[in-house]
């Protein structure tokens, strides 16, 4: 439901920070890059 807010800056913060959080921790940037195509397929 994250993708679909009406608030679009809200949006790009959500997937902005999940990309963050995979380049700086290495250990979960393969469940980041999961969860942000779980998000994009809903």
């Amino acid at each position: 439901d994250y993708l679909k807010d009406p608030d679009r800056r809200f949006v790009a913060d959500t997937v902005h920070v999940i990309g963050e959080c995979a380049q700086r921790l290495p250990k979960v940037s393969a469940t980041c890059l999961e969860g942000l195509l779980n998000l994009i397929r809903q």
